[in-house]
């Protein structure tokens, strides 16, 4: 017999759930109010009363044993009588709660009071709910007695409820676990490292380490890394698998990847997690029954909906979504994360395992499984990290604040306020008109923010249609992001102040402690990317340890096949910028001129591209280009690439390190070279110094850590969009005398082996033609 384990607010909670979606602000008991609601209580039970009291439960249904597991607050003693008791926080106001006391809170009670009555052999039982609200210490109880017949009816109806998604559960996991042991790689042979990389991936799932891997392009990455996974997957070594990366392509490659191997015969399932804004159905974002369709009544049609999407697909991603959305009229981006909990792939930005603001806590908080990260284009971990977990508050905001709220009942947020804007004036005058910043977390901050945050919940409770409202609400999370982070702050952060501005920065300067806390959520975690260069770097800031495996991987094409040339007689400085610019326009265009074809040219800044642009038109002006604007939509950036046809004759301006400059696959004829201007080191600025300082006090690697390998990096990505296939004939140009300097030669990949100094325009024109017409 099959043995299913389950907790019981988890059957309740999912069985028993009803009603509407509402995201409209509701104070939130938070789990410390909990802790206290539940000690209040607990502290007035009398001598026989128990607190705290665990309950483990078999009942054989149909041809299933259920263990059940819980514990309940209390089992109270009362004139002969027993009565188990459910302690519940709250924040909303006491008298509201006839009409909102959830069924799944009963069912909770009611669960417990079936395993006590059954255990002891009780005719009937007491059942109670007690509320505890959090801002006033109010206590309201509602009381039912139940029959040991009725309790354990609704037991088994609860049961016979979760039945049809623990058969389908059973029957998917049999079939998955059969299907990945017999799984075979999709393709007749391996490429050159493939085997190689799939072996660590298999043997750090194994082994239970994180594993370090640079892949350079062609190799096939993904579905080198995906592949083993599932393997792992088939010998019951990983529960889930998350495909991480900070790019919509890639998320696509990862569908496309697991649609060749489900046609190979892989039972997984895979589902893609979009952003709220892009996957919504409504004509705006308004998650609550009064502005929304598919938030109302949602809960009562979402178990409907989610055994239909399980029943049809093995690949989900936003469009079918979207479409068993539309059809059972639930809200398509709760419906993705349900779906989540029973899919075996879950594909989707870095944010879902890493952010703190925005992780996925039903996978990463209760009860964590062995879960396999994969993450793509790890590279670009560093500076989302670094984003993730930096905050800020401006002095502004609360003066725009204290202005929205002229009324006089909202007096006391104001005094609130106010006790904040005070504490930030002392520490600006630290600052002056400048910038200055501690390494100390500005703790003398969170009491008094946490207790602002408080009164404005008492605002966003009950002025839903205050004029202000959105911008309180806006101002209310930047409060709550900025606290979050405070819980964040270790020897890794300073604090920076800017008096001319009024912004105070919790400034994540060392990405590694945070990042090796989240890493924690993996059983195994897989960063990899094409240019992880140098990998000691990005295995120390992206959380590695002593035990974590690192691969380096050689190219599997043919290095004599991609040409190099390094322009070292220009000097891009910033300084030396505006009159260099005639001669980078003539190496630009005597390198798109040796042969017909497309070409990308790439720039460290706007500015710079624009400058270059302006000259290079007047240099040449019967010559077309195809220039980046900046902040382009998905639409936009399709079309510029299809610009890049075979056998066209396309030359695009962009920018370095932006969604141009990686990510993208123009295979053959529609990319046969690539220009880069400039060592792409990262703008000047405060923050750039102070991750210099750190690390060069700390392990004296501060400029190579702040600006070297971060600007190699891009350099790199860029290089990398050339050569794609075997196939794949292609040409480098690197303008900047730096380039031909110590360390960077040294970095440079191995398969960079025809490199060519060239000093100006006409020796790049004849190396170019021995290159390309030998």
């Amino acid at each position: 017999m099959q043995t299913i384990q389950i907790s019981v607010l988890e059957l309740v909670t999912f069985v028993l759930r009803s009603g509407d979606i509402d995201t409209r602000f509701a104070s939130q008991a938070r789990a410390k109010d909990g802790v206290r609601a539940h000690q209040a209580i607990q502290k007035e039970y009398g001598p026989h009363d128990r607190a705290e009291v665990s309950f483990r439960d078999e009942t054989v249904h149909e041809d299933l044993l259920f263990i059940a597991q819980g514990r309940a607050d209390g089992i109270l003693q009362k004139d002969g009588r027993v009565i188990v008791d459910e302690i519940k926080s709250t924040g909303r106001a006491i008298d509201e709660l006839p009409a909102t006391v959830s069924e799944a809170h009963w069912g909770q009670a009611k669960c417990y009071a079936h395993f006590y009555a059954k255990a002891n052999g009780l005719a009937e039982i007491d059942v109670q709910l007690t509320y505890y609200q959090i801002e006033t210490a109010e206590i309201r109880r509602f009381s039912n007695t139940f029959s040991a017949q009725a309790l354990e009816r609704f037991y088994r109806d609860a049961l016979s409820a979760y039945m049809q998604f623990v058969r389908w559960r059973l029957q998917h996991e049999a079939a998955r676990k059969e299907s990945l042991q017999a799984l075979a790689f999709p393709f007749a042979t391996y490429r050159a490292g493939q085997k190689e990389l799939a072996y660590a991936v298999y043997e750090s799932v194994r082994r239970g380490h994180h594993l370090f891997a640079e892949a350079p392009t062609g190799i096939g990455k993904t579905v080198s890394t995906v592949f083993p996974m599932l393997k792992a997957m088939g010998e019951e070594l990983l529960d889930k698998i998350f495909y991480l990366t900070a790019r919509s392509t890639a998320k696509r490659i990862a569908l496309k990847t697991m649609d060749t191997l489900q046609k190979r015969g892989a039972r997984a399932i895979a589902v893609d997690i979009t952003a709220k804004e892009k996957i919504c159905l409504n004509d705006k974002v308004a998650c609550n029954p009064t502005d929304c369709p598919y938030a109302k009544g949602h809960y009562d049609r979402i178990n409907a909906c989610l055994l239909d999407a399980l029943q049809e697909a093995l690949w989900l991603d936003a469009d079918e979504i979207r479409d068993h959305a539309d059809a059972h009229c639930v809200c398509p981006f709760e419906l993705q994360l349900d779906l989540s909990v029973f899919c075996d792939v879950i594909i989707g930005d870095y944010n879902y395992a890493f952010n703190p603001q925005s992780y996925l806590r039903r996978f990463f908080e209760l009860n964590i499984r062995p879960y396999g990260f994969l993450v793509d284009e790890a590279h670009n971990l560093v500076d989302r990290g670094r984003d993730m977990f930096s905050a800020s508050l401006f002095a502004g905001a609360f003066d725009d604040a204290v202005g929205m709220l002229p009324e006089k009942k909202w007096n006391f947020i104001v005094k609130r306020l106010f006790s904040v804007m005070r504490l930030l004036d002392l520490l600006f005058e630290q600052a002056g008109e400048g910038k200055c910043f501690t390494a100390s977390a500005p703790e003398e901050l969170n009491m008094p923010i946490r207790r602002a945050m408080k009164e404005l919940e008492v605002f966003l409770v009950q002025a839903h249609t205050h004029a202000h409202y959105d911008d309180i609400l806006s101002f209310y999370f930047q409060l709550n992001a900025f606290s979050r982070m405070l819980d964040y702050y270790n020897e890794g952060y300073v604090t920076i102040l800017n008096g001319a501005s009024g912004e105070i920065r919790l400034y994540c300067v060392d990405t590694s402690l945070v990042l090796r806390e989240a890493l924690l959520r993996a059983k195994t975690a897989v960063l990899f990317s094409a240019t992880l260069t140098p990998v000691h770097f990005y295995k120390r800031m992206l959380g590695g340890g002593e035990k974590s495996f690192v691969l380096t991987l050689p190219t599997p094409f043919d290095p004599d096949r991609f040409s190099i040339h390094i322009a070292d007689s220009v000097s891009t400085r910033y300084r030396h910028r505006e009159r260099s610019l005639p001669v980078v326009a003539e190496l630009i265009h005597t390198f798109v001129s040796a042969k017909a074809g497309n070409y990308l040219v790439f720039f460290p800044s706007y500015a710079y591209l624009r400058r270059v642009e302006e000259t290079y038109r007047k240099q040449y002006p019967a010559e077309e280009l195809l220039v980046q604007q900046g902040g382009e939509t998905e639409n936009e950036r399709r079309r510029f690439l299809d610009q890049f046809t075979r056998n066209g004759e396309t030359t695009g301006f962009a920018v370095l390190g932006g969604v141009f400059s990686e990510g993208i696959d123009l295979i053959g004829e529609r990319l046969i070279g690539a220009c880069v201007v400039s060592v792409g080191l990262p703008g000047l600025s405060y923050e750039r110094d102070l991750i210099r300082d750190y690390f060069e006090e700390k392990e004296k690697t501060g400029y190579a850590y702040a600006y070297l390998y971060p600007g190699l990096n891009k350099v790199l990505q860029a290089a990398g969009r050339v050569i794609r296939t075997e196939e794949d004939k292609g040409s480098l140009l690197l303008i900047d005398d730096r380039f031909s300097e110590e360390p960077y030669p040294s970095l440079f990949p191995p398969h960079w082996t025809r490199i060519t100094q060239v000093k100006n325009p006409e020796e790049l024109k004849a190396s170019l033609q021995q290159f390309w017409h030998p």
